[in-house]
């Protein structure tokens, strides 16, 4: 290399090195022009030693227009002017590169939703290198061909996926080098949950899972010791798919009890996420004492930890606790678990918190609901709509029109019966013409809570005009919930009917929901049923009619005391 050639090598490389090192404290604009100027400058120059520096400056050029601007497309061509500096070179570090350079095309193709080309990529790497006897080679070979397995799944062909998992398995299955034995991990756990995610078939995915335990599951490898965790969470998730929840309990014990003293972020995730799974399962088979213990296991270990994906699971974990409380009667102490999610967390803006925030914050007004400080948790509910209402994630807009509802329940509660119309009327006016099922119910429930604030109002006629509303715009709904509004719409239809003397048209009213839904099987719907049946039977006896036996009708008089003490009908 001549003075000349080493001189202007040196100065690139300073160059390349400014670049960097700007990109690395986040000045990406100047980093971009930085970059820009060392190709502008030095790029035509035909010095192989420039090469290599030339073709990472583009790649980190690449990385910052990909991901701090998302211009993917832009990042291609960079790519693309990499290789063609790189070549064929004849070292291996030239040859890394290149197989660097490609995977990051291949990540910029996907991203375009350009997975034909992506798949392309993969196939070239595995081409060029997979002969290759070097371990940096083979590395990117695995790397490669589990690309190749994802790209295929993205193209919706899973049995080509299948058997890239698996060449990786023949290739690598014997290697004992820490890199290529976590390729042969990742390889079994994608093809797991290529089983179970894509395919619906979680009973194939487990024999992977296990794969991945019994091969490395005693290693000290750090990425491994990973790899065996996510493996043993995969399992746990196929096995609840599969309706085995009892079975994922131990699942879950064996990953807190494994990896529960690791420090590793990405384990004590995975143990976090091990432990509010498990209350979880534990709640939802009414283990609400196990639940609470299993979620305070989880809350002392991570509860003072600042890591957003940490943060998250502690405030499921103290949102989860509240609702095994609530079932165990324990509203004081529920109420206060919902109220400490809010607390701590209420000032944070992650994203990834956002949603579990308004669904404690929501939990937080059922409780005060429960112990009937209706005022309270009226103000609560109130504090969800204003905090969410400008949001766009449809869960948290749906916890909008929840909090919303439920505001109008509480203050009806409270006799303000002309405060819940208006946001029953608020309910309606945002909702009213969502196809979303959860916005559909609020509507409805709202609409026959509005009908009984009417009635309470002594507005009976405007009260029959909004119970068929309910009828007009749900009766043939599926869903329970809707059909519960549509029950309890009639119900009160008839009640009101029979307020104004309007006995045959109340009894058409009750026959309309044993007509509707006589042959119910869920509890709630079953309950409106009796009652359609009683308040007929009662009406019939008003007028006089003989079309109920003696026997029934005595059954139902003695019941009627406790059907009025339920109307109207609400839902809170």
């Amino acid at each position: 290399m001549t003075f000349e050639s080493k001189n202007a090598a040196s100065i690139a490389i300073s160059f390349y090195r400014n670049a960097a090192n700007l990109e690395e404290v986040g000045r990406y604009e100047e980093a971009l022009q930085a970059y820009d100027e060392m190709v502008a400058r030095f790029g035509r120059l035909a010095i192989p030693a420039l090469q290599k520096y030339l073709a990472m400056a583009l790649v980190n050029k690449a990385r910052i227009v990909r991901g701090i601007f998302d211009r993917s497309e832009e990042a291609l061509g960079m790519y693309e002017d990499a290789l063609r500096r790189v070549g064929t070179g004849i070292t291996l570090e030239m040859q890394m590169l290149a197989a660097v350079i490609l995977k990051e095309k291949r990540s910029a193709l996907t991203a375009l939703g350009r997975n034909e080309e992506a798949l392309a990529v993969c196939n070239e790497v595995v081409q060029r290198f997979g002969a290759m006897p070097s371990l940096q080679a083979q590395a990117k070979v695995a790397e490669a061909l589990i690309d190749r397995g994802m790209t295929l799944v993205e193209l919706n062909y899973n049995e080509e996926a299948i058997a890239a998992f698996e060449e990786v398995m023949k290739r690598f299955g014997d290697a004992l080098t820490p890199e290529l034995q976590n390729a042969v991990a990742r390889a079994l756990t994608k093809k797991g949950l290529l089983f179970a995610d894509v395919l619906s078939r979680p009973q194939e995915a487990l024999p992977a899972y296990e794969e991945v335990v019994a091969r490395f599951g005693e290693s000290i490898i750090p990425e491994l010791r990973i790899s065996v965790a996510w493996a043993l969470y995969c399992k746990a998730v196929a096995l609840g798919a599969l309706g085995r929840g009892a079975a994922t309990i131990p699942v879950y014990h064996e990953i807190v009890e494994r990896f529960g003293e690791d420090r590793a972020p990405a384990l004590q995730k995975l143990v976090a996420s091990a432990l509010v799974d498990k209350g979880k399962r534990l709640n939802a088979t009414n283990q609400s004492e196990e639940a609470i213990a299993t979620y305070d296991e989880a809350i002392r270990r991570y509860g003072e930890m600042d890591v957003p994906v940490l943060q998250e699971q502690v405030a499921i974990a103290l949102d989860g606790k509240g609702t095994a409380l609530t079932a165990s009667n324990r509203h004081e102490e529920a109420l206060a678990a919902h109220a400490e999610v809010v607390r701590r967390y209420s000032k944070l803006n992650a994203p990834e918190l956002q949603e579990i925030l308004a669904h404690a914050w929501f939990n937080k007004g059922a409780a005060l609901g429960k112990l009937n400080r209706c005022e309270e948790a009226a103000a609560v509910y109130e504090e969800v709509v204003n905090r969410f209402d400008t949001a766009t994630d449809p869960v948290l807009r749906e916890r909008v029109a929840k909090a919303l509802f439920a505001k109008g329940a509480e203050l009806q509660m409270l006799h303000r019966r002309e405060e819940a119309i208006a946001i029953y009327n608020e309910v309606l006016r945002r909702y009213g013409t969502s196809t979303a099922l959860v916005m559909q119910e609020q509507v409805a429930m709202a609409l026959v809570n509005h009908g009984a604030g009417l009635k309470d109002l002594r507005r009976a006629e405007e009260a029959v005009v909004v119970y068929d509303e309910v009828v007009k715009r749900f009766g043939n709904a599926a869903g329970s919930v809707l059909q519960e509004s549509v029950a309890r719409a009639l119900n009160n239809k008839g009640h009101v009917l029979r307020m104004l003397d309007r006995y045959e048209e109340a009894v058409a009213a009750y026959d309309d929901v044993l007509v509707r839904f006589g042959t119910a099987t869920t509890d709630g719907l079953k309950d409106l049923v009796f009652k359609a049946s009683g308040f007929k039977a009662l009406t019939l006896s008003a007028l006089n009619r003989t079309d109920t036996t003696p026997g029934i009708l005595g059954i139902l008089r003695r019941e009627f005391t406790r059907l009025l003490r339920s109307f109207p009908f609400r839902s809170r």
